[in-house]
């Protein structure tokens, strides 16, 4: 017991994570929040310009803060000098509006409406003095703590936070109807799917009894489909639309400029690699340990119950504990840079050391379910055969060439697949240990991101749901491709063999 107590400590001390940029914050004066001009689950926040700035980001939280990192990002307001070719935003009952100044006034005479990009970010000018904006999809009657941080090139402005606190106290008014049309189409398409494939199979279908099964099971199948399709087209819709958080009723079609958006990101190639690293570097871990830790228990050896006992434990305790357990370790005086000797190293700050520490989390997490994958499938392999190739003097290598991989093909190839369809889209333990981070690029992927992580920030809290939509239908069928070659790959070595 004491070995495996050593092994333990010795593992937990090799687990390296990463944390996340501090900033103060500082009151502004000239500051203000105006509870009584908020709207649908909003709040309205008031503050002045300051100049050589690029965006203003806004964060928020439900209890007070000093770090950016232990809030959410809600939005961003760009500044741009080339303001020419912009629209502005035209309605009052804009949910997510954003006015501004060029006078030094908050007055109604003199404030605006700002500009917007294709996707409904408000842009100022540069020359703004004042600055009015409604900060959406927030709950009534909870207080929230808000800071608007000042951002000059790619590092957010320490020095020149804004912080706020307030509460949404009024009654809610609702945003402009969706459009149901699409939902309509969608639940008609698959009503008309599904029936055409019924009436098919009972036209063919000689045996009456068979018919009434089909007649009877038609109700819960369509319902099923329903259910299981109308999400993947509802997300194929937004994903040609410039739907935001505050556009869910009056988007508008924009065909494929999501999908030249999501191709035309510098960081596409980045984010891209960096979740084929993670997948194949975790599941090629998980097989080889599993199956090498399942090999060993299938062994008749002194205390093999108790052994398995512990390697489950990872497995059985709920991941977002352990997760958060490993994080608490890893923070610079956590109990790794305790037991180190070192003071208050960071581990979150670079992407290599919160990469590799996410990495060997996952590892953690993950090498259970393969162990208990693979020694159920030992199981079945005939002990005869290995005491035959023993007698006929087979090394133990070529024993598990010849006689375990081959057996274990079955089992081998499905439970692959599932590993790296569920590691590639793993959220989990990446956003909870280091959300993404560090940041690399400001409103980019971080350098721990992967493309669902990264999606997930696209849409909650970014709000830019037909982005997000768009990724998100390049990653279904990024999947989709993966599964139908390494489905026809499995075949062909299986005939081959």
């Amino acid at each position: 017991m004491k070995k495996v107590n050593y092994f333990l400590v010795f593992f937990l001390v090799l687990t390296i994570l990463m944390p996340l940029s501090i900033s103060e914050s500082i009151e502004v004066e000239n500051s203000e929040v105006s509870p009584e001009n908020s709207g649908y689950k909003s709040i309205q926040i008031r503050f002045l310009a300051l100049d050589d700035v690029d965006k203003y980001n806004v964060y928020f939280s439900q209890e007070n803060f000093n770090r950016t990192t232990d809030a959410t990002l809600h939005s961003r307001i760009l500044v741009q000098d080339d303001i020419s070719s912009l629209g502005k935003f035209s309605s009052q009952n804009t949910l997510s509006a954003c006015w501004f100044s060029t006078d030094g006034s908050f007055g109604e005479n003199s404030i605006q409406f700002s500009y917007k990009d294709d996707w409904g970010v408000p842009i100022i000018p540069s020359n703004s003095t004042n600055i009015v904006y409604n900060l959406v999809g927030l709950q009534t009657n909870v207080t929230y703590w808000f800071t608007v941080v000042a951002v000059n090139g790619e590092e957010e402005d320490i020095d020149t936070n804004f912080t706020f606190r307030a509460s949404t106290e009024i009654k809610d008014f609702l945003p402009p109807p969706l459009d149901k049309n699409p939902i309509y189409l969608s639940i008609l398409l698959i009503f008309a799917s599904v029936s055409g494939a019924f009436y098919y199979l009972i036209q063919n279908e000689k045996n009456n009894d068979n018919k009434l099964g089909y007649f009877y099971s038609y109700p819960a199948f369509l319902l099923l489909c329903i259910l299981t399709f109308y999400p993947i087209f509802s997300g194929f819709y937004l994903s040609f639309t410039d739907s935001t958080s505050s556009r869910l009723g009056d988007e508008e079609i924009v065909w494929f400029d999501n999908y030249i958006e999501v191709f035309s990101e510098s960081s596409f190639v980045r984010v891209t690699l960096t979740t084929l690293f993670w997948t194949v570097t975790n599941v090629s871990a998980h097989v080889i340990i599993g199956l090498c830790l399942a090999m060993v228990l299938n062994r008749d050896i002194y205390g093999k119950k108790i052994y398995r006992t512990i390697l489950l434990l990872p497995w059985a305790i709920p991941s977002f504990i352990s997760v958060l357990v490993w994080r608490g370790m890893f923070q610079p005086s956590g109990f790794i840079n305790q037991q180190l000797g070192i003071d208050s190293f960071d581990y979150f700050s670079s992407t290599g050391t919160a990469l590799t520490i996410v990495i060997l989390v996952n590892i953690w997490l993950g090498f259970p379910f393969m162990m208990m994958v693979f020694s159920g499938a030992l199981q079945t392999i005939p002990k005869d055969l290995y005491e035959a190739a023993a007698i006929d003097g087979v090394s133990n290598f070529n024993q598990f060439k010849n006689i375990t991989l081959p057996l274990l093909k079955p089992t081998l190839v499905p439970v692959s697949l599932l590993g790296f369809i569920w590691t590639f889209n793993m959220f989990n333990v990446i956003y909870l240990m280091t959300s993404g981070g560090p940041v690399v690029e400001i409103g980019g992927p971080g350098g721990s991101d992967i493309l669902i992580t990264y999606v997930y920030d696209l849409a909650f809290p970014g709000g830019y749901y037909g982005l997000a939509a768009a990724w998100s239908v390049i990653i279904f069928l990024m999947l989709f491709a993966f599964s139908i070659y390494y489905a026809k790959v499995s075949k062909t070595m299986e005939v081959t063999n």
